[in-house]
């Protein structure tokens, strides 16, 4: 993800995310790197450890999930998976007229 594309995405300042990622980086948990050919476009990379962590935190849910779900057949699955699909879409849909209709201050 890029700097400009976070601060889109929370509610901060391009300043305050910018601070954000300052913080981050000294702290290790991302780096920033050049890897367009374009050197003035940066990617927000998560730093080594940040994997680990993840794995530990959501690890035991992710198997409690899978647990849940082994009770339900594979087409009913899926059929969810495309409700989903489509309410995101709806979700997406109605936050980009919001963008476009609201200027931003």
């Amino acid at each position: 993800m890029s700097p400009a594309r976070l601060s889109e995405r929370i509610p901060l300042s391009t300043g305050a995310t910018t601070a954000l990622l300052n913080r981050l980086e000294a702290a290790g948990h991302i780096t920033r790197v050049r890897e367009h050919s374009d050197l003035r476009v940066i990617t927000l990379r998560s730093g080594g450890h940040i994997q680990a962590r993840a794995d530990e935190f959501f690890g035991p849910l992710a198997d409690r999930l899978a647990a849940a779900m082994s009770h339900y057949p594979p087409q009913l699955l899926d059929e969810f998976d495309s409700f989903m699909a489509d309410l995101n879409s709806a979700m997406d849909t109605h936050l980009g007229e919001q963008d476009t209709a609201t200027p931003r201050g």
